[in-house]
């Protein structure tokens, strides 16, 4: 289904699967509308939710910002997700990937509810850089329906951010 998402809660670890333009969990649990607006939206993203609670224990589960994905949950999050997703593969220690850090997290606000933008730390997730042979850091990479399309390495600006995402 088109805008299909599942991310992992990182307080309590349960997965939750959302519609980016209805982010109410897809079980139908939870207590009300799970839709929160976080801070200023301004008025193009007014009616983008920014962030919808956990189904498990209702903690903050926000999509104006990178989200953080294991190995575990790439095939879940990353492979069948419903909406185009830019993955930023970085180490911690990388001071390139560091610098990237702030486009990114432009880029998943200005993208918001047409993007999943997710991050993973080669370090702890040495497999999935094989299986995508990410040879130099950052390594930025863009699936649709669960198959890379596009692919970048090193710094780029949120200009060249939003080509790379365009061209996939």
């Amino acid at each position: 289904m088109f805008g299909c998402i599942s991310i992992r809660c990182v307080f309590c670890g349960a997965l939750n699967a959302f519609e980016l333009h209805n982010p109410r969990p897809r079980d139908g649990r939870g207590s009300g509308s799970s839709t929160i607006r976080v801070g200023e939206a301004g008025p193009n993203l007014a009616a983008r939710p920014l962030a919808a609670k956990c189904c498990s224990y209702g903690h903050l589960i926000r999509f104006d910002r990178p989200v953080i994905v294991s190995e575990k949950d790439f095939e879940a999050t990353v492979l069948k997700a419903g909406v185009p997703v830019l993955v930023d593969f970085y180490a911690d220690w990388c001071g390139t990937c560091q610098r990237l850090d702030a486009p990114i997290e432009r880029l998943a606000r200005m993208r918001l509810g047409t993007i999943l933008v997710v991050k993973i730390n080669v370090q702890a997730a040495r497999r999935l850089a094989q299986r995508y042979e990410v040879r130099t850091l950052p390594t930025l990479l863009v699936f649709r329906h669960g198959r890379e399309v596009s692919r970048r390495a090193g710094a780029l600006r949120t200009a060249e951010l939003e080509e790379l995402v365009d061209e996939a």
